[in-house]
């Protein structure tokens, strides 16, 4: 049973399937609003929304969330490519002895981990938490743009088993 709910297929469609049920039951509880699709700057005091206190009622307020958006999110996916994979993936793993970088440089590294990865993640909350869509956005296609190539090429170098007649594989 382990194996199969771990399989990242078999993972990737159940919580696709309980997103849509979110999806689904936010849309039936009117959350879509026209606030949620509304685009630019706020033109009255029910579309006119606020970003870390500060209220979106004009084009350079508009642009200046997107751009922290897009570039929080770039951010956060150069970090977790560069930065976290190489501390779970060889500071934390016990079988790796040595590492390609000094330790002075490892430790400042460590010592900022926390400070960045917070940092990050509550101007992401800030855009998210906007609740319109234009605000989401940015967010959403940045994360394509910068993490699905890198996947892609990683997948490109890799051998696959061929399984025939079955919709899902778990081996």
């Amino acid at each position: 049973m382990y194996k199969f709910f771990f399989n990242p297929i078999i993972a990737t469609n159940i919580i696709l399937l309980i997103l849509s049920l979110y999806l689904f039951i936010l849309h039936k509880n009117n959350i879509f609003d026209e606030n949620f699709f509304h685009f630019g700057p706020g033109t009255n005091e029910q579309n006119t929304i606020t970003f870390i206190h500060t209220k979106v009622d004009s084009w350079n307020m508009v642009w200046l969330v997107w751009i922290i958006g897009f570039t929080t999110t770039a951010l956060q996916k150069y970090y977790w490519t560069a930065v976290s994979d190489y501390i779970y993936l060889n500071i934390r793993n016990p079988s790796i002895k040595k590492l390609n970088c000094p330790k002075s440089s490892l430790t400042f590294v460590v010592f900022f981990r926390s400070f960045i990865s917070i940092s990050l993640s509550v101007l992401s909350m800030f855009t998210y938490l906007t609740g319109q869509l234009q605000f989401i956005l940015p967010s959403l296609i940045t994360s394509l743009i910068m993490i699905a190539p890198l996947d892609i090429h990683y997948l490109n170098q890799k051998k696959f088993t061929k399984v025939k007649n079955k919709l899902f594989h778990i081996s």
